[in-house]
């Protein structure tokens, strides 16, 4: 579907009707909002210590976070590069997203991303990884 998204916050119906049971949409964000993005592979959860909600988004070019701390009103709240790929795989562990993929010129790479730090909310890059070892780069910014 190439087309507009939807905000139950906002109002009106969503543009398509999904067979469900039990499950109500929310938000739908079209693929348009996370860029340059062609596709989307995979879709992963996390809770912030402060009880904020993302979606984390593997994308052709990189990874989308998206809170859904409200489902009604979802806001992308970055799109983290990454190397081109048909797909990506997320997983959490604590405070670390862990984005990984068989781009980057054949060997495979990843990128930690920490989607929370003490203090606040936020996110940012903490560091790449490949399969000649890890790569930290140093710091941590909003």
């Amino acid at each position: 579907y190439e087309g507009l998204g939807y905000r139950a916050s906002q109002g009106g119906d969503p543009p398509l009707v999904f067979l469900s049971f039990g499950v109500s949409l929310k938000s739908w964000l079209p693929l348009s909002e996370f860029g340059s993005a062609t596709s989307g592979s995979d879709c992963w959860g996390y809770t912030s210590p402060s009880g904020r909600e993302y979606a984390l988004i593997g994308l052709s070019n990189g990874t989308g976070i998206v809170e859904v701390t409200d489902p009604g009103n979802a806001q992308l709240v970055t799109v983290r590069s990454g190397p081109t790929s048909l797909w990506r795989d997320i997983k959490v562990y604590q405070q670390y997203a862990y984005a990984v993929s068989e781009g980057g010129g054949g060997d495979g790479a990843g990128r930690v991303v920490r989607v929370w730090r003490a203090g606040g909310g936020g996110q940012g890059t903490h560091g790449d990884f490949g399969a000649g070892g890890t790569r930290w780069r140093p710091g941590f910014r909003r």
